[in-house]
């Protein structure tokens, strides 16, 4: 209505009517009451309850409130859409949120919740995951307690942590898989200094977590590598982000063994780095199987002598260095005389002790820059690198059948065995590694035809 100076205020007005005693209508009786003030007190708290929804639904949150004594909840917005209820669903009561309590979780909501309205906590805290979503919330509140200390209310926000409890999930098991992998990691701040390492590390490098922590890696750093390795390490690290590769590292002990390394960065959004992170493991026994392949491979398993495969690589090698040198080499064919009847007569045990003799003998008189193989049986060869001349590789050739004439001694019996060797030059004699080891026999065969125990140079 309105009133002076044209000021408009609300007033409620109340009417009563007034009858006789026969009930006629004599007139009525209103007041006015000025509620100008109640309706900007309602207008106030309509405004700062829209704020307070307004902020909690920016805070992402749903608000709720219960009234104890009228068992009446009121349920925001946002929180009807947090725990899957329409916006229009009626939810007025406690139900409305403990029916969507799973049943995992029930027993520890009502224990938190009773507990809470008991006086025992300062506030209301409860995590839990809803049985129709797979979705996880936190529930936060507080109660208000009369004087006779009972609760007459209870406020509270509940907020959706489904990413959270994920994101959390996930960095349990990032952790459990950091401590529990056979691999050794460590983890290092922009200036490689050591932040964390796992347990794998401290078994495989002897070293505890306190005594890694805030070291450089290079503290376990083997002196096997020269400082261009580690520079291009640290260049292919710095241009791609990564390096993998073997490398020598020491242990606590001392003892030095070969791991395989991969080391990473990781940047930040503005691509600076923030860690650099190493998985390493030990590959001694790897090494060792390789090295086993690598000799069964390579070299004879009694005589411990490079094999025919090892044997044809390394004149494949003499042939083209000393193409490119314009020099000459030397091959020498060397088969055993009188081998079958020391087989036959005393047997195979007899008979591996003349080749390993032989093998020795053999390996006593060259250099260690020529090689000694043997092909097959009672066949050797020898590369005499670097001797051009005929007459010193006869005077080598000379040397060996002298040793080879030594008798050697088998369970008290002397076995005497010889040897008839055939000699041919490079290039004189061929220049390709079928040539050379064509005509070497050839020569051979020639002195064993002379009578054995000699010398034949191919093409004399």
């Amino acid at each position: 209505l309105p009133f002076d100076n044209s000021i408009f205020k609300d007033v409620q007005l109340t009417s009563s009517k007034i009858f006789d005693s026969e009930k006629n209508l004599l007139g009525s009786v209103c007041t006015l009451h000025d509620i100008t003030e109640f309706q900007l007190l309602r207008k106030s708290l309509q405004h700062w309850k829209e704020r307070y929804e307004l902020a909690l639904g920016g805070a992402n949150d749903g608000l709720w409130d219960w009234d104890i004594k009228s068992d009446k909840i009121f349920f925001s917005r946002r929180w009807k859409e947090i725990m899957g209820y329409h916006p229009h669903e009626k939810t007025d009561n406690l139900n409305h949120w403990l029916n969507l309590v799973h049943s995992s979780s029930m027993a520890k909501v009502n224990e938190t919740l009773c507990a809470h309205l008991n006086g025992n906590s300062t506030n209301l805290l409860i995590e839990h995951s809803l049985k129709t979503k797979n979705t996880w919330v936190r529930v936060q509140g507080k109660a208000i307690f009369d004087k006779d200390n009972k609760p007459t209310r209870l406020v509270g926000y509940v907020s959706d942590i489904t990413e959270e409890r994920h994101f959390e999930n996930e960095i349990r098991l990032f952790a459990q898989i950091f401590e529990n992998t056979s691999e050794g990691i460590l983890v290092t701040d922009p200036e490689a200094n050591i932040i964390t390492v796992n347990s794998a590390f401290c078994y495989l490098s002897g070293y505890s977590k306190r005594e890694a922590i805030g070291k450089n890696p290079a503290f376990r750093k083997s002196n096997r590598h020269d400082k261009k390795f580690y520079e291009r390490m640290w260049s292919a690290l710095l241009d791609t982000g990564s390096w993998r590769g073997e490398i020598y590292n020491r242990h606590k002990n001392g003892t030095v063994s070969p791991e395989s390394m991969s080391i990473s960065t990781i940047k930040d959004e503005a691509e600076n780095i923030m860690y650099f992170v190493g998985i390493f493991s030990n590959i001694s026994k790897q090494k060792e199987q390789e090295e086993k392949l690598h000799r069964l491979a390579h070299y004879d398993t009694l005589t411990k002598l490079p094999n025919r495969y090892l044997f044809l690589d390394r004149l494949n090698q003499c042939i083209s260095q000393h193409k490119r040198s314009s020099s000459s080499f030397s091959l020498l064919f060397i088969d055993l005389d009188n081998f079958k009847p020391i087989n036959d007569l005393y047997g195979h045990e007899a008979g591996d002790l003349v080749l390993k003799t032989v093998a020795l003998r053999l390996g006593s008189i060259i250099r260690q820059s020529d090689t000694v193989a043997r092909l097959a049986g009672d066949e050797f060869v020898v590369i005499l690198s670097n001797v051009e001349t005929i007459d010193t590789t006869t005077s080598i050739s000379q040397k060996i059948l002298t040793q080879l004439n030594t008798p050697l001694l088998y369970k008290e019996v002397e076995l005497q065995v010889s040897a008839s060797i055939g000699i041919c030059i490079y290039p004189e004699h061929g220049k390709d590694t079928q040539t050379l080891l064509h005509n070497a026999d050839t020569a051979m065969y020639r002195a064993k035809h002379r009578g054995k125990n000699g010398v034949y140079i191919y093409g004399m």
